[in-house]
């Protein structure tokens, strides 16, 4: 039982991690564009 709770917990924390990378991901992506954007 102990172990399920542990795996639940490593799997929530995973889960919180890769949106929070997912979400820089898209603010760098969108931010290089604007900037080749704005050179045009």
């Amino acid at each position: 039982m102990i172990q399920y709770y542990t795996t639940l917990s490593i799997l929530q924390f995973w889960y919180k991690v890769k949106r929070r990378c997912e979400r820089i991901f898209l603010f760098s992506v969108a931010e290089g564009w604007l900037i080749l954007v704005s050179q045009r």
